[in-house]
């Protein structure tokens, strides 16, 4: 969801979770990516299912 250019808080209100708990899962898909923003989360998945 978050490649596909949702907001954390689109995703939480989607999902029915905190936003906290989104941007926690956010920060942990970034640090395992070692991605550091949103764009660059979206570029690799993109190269990945491309």
């Amino acid at each position: 969801m978050i490649a596909a250019g949702s907001s954390p808080e689109q995703i939480a209100t989607e999902l029915q979770v905190l936003r906290e708990t989104v941007r926690n899962q956010i920060k942990a898909i970034f640090s395992k990516t070692a991605t550091h923003r949103q764009s660059e989360l979206t570029a690799l998945v993109s190269r990945i299912h491309g």
